[in-house]
């Protein structure tokens, strides 16, 4: 089920079927569950999330199943939105990678760890940057970034 979720969702409304919001190639996903019976549930895509400070937040950089057939290699870099985040990263919070390299089609998704300090009443806003492609037009994208609110 994961697999059809996330295979599903591209830019390209006219080549392929769209069966949730998502538009883009690539955006944030939380964990993955598993459960004892084999189910995996899914928690994400994320555009919000809110945690308590001193937490680390797990988020995944997924990428499009269709979309890694078209285009095997590609780069996203993780940016603090300075305009919007009204927390410092290395002072308030870090992050565990801020380049992520998607080599081969199979290659889906990458962690990214976000340690949250003392950052009580403060939000981190995170997005990916990574190349316009004429099937995922910057100006299309939904869920390329990532607001955190932290408790």
């Amino acid at each position: 089920m994961l697999v059809l979720l996330l295979g599903l969702t591209a830019c390209e409304k006219e080549k392929r079927p769209r069966i949730t919001s998502i538009d883009d190639m690539m955006y944030f996903m939380s964990s993955l569950d598993i459960r004892p019976d084999g189910e995996i549930v899914v928690r994400g895509p994320l555009t919000d999330e809110e945690v308590d400070a001193g937490t680390v937040l797990e988020l995944w950089i997924e990428r499009n199943l269709f979309i890694a057939v078209d285009y095997p290699r590609q780069t996203a870099k993780l940016e603090v939105d300075t305009e919007n985040s009204t927390a410092t990263l290395g002072e308030d919070f870090d992050l565990s990678a801020t380049t992520f390299n998607f080599n081969g089609e199979d290659d889906f998704h990458k962690p990214c760890m976000v340690d949250i300090h003392d950052a009580a009443g403060k939000t981190i806003v995170l997005r990916l940057v990574y190349d316009e492609y004429p099937s995922c037009p910057v100006s299309g994208r939904k869920c390329d970034r990532i607001e955190i609110k932290v408790k």
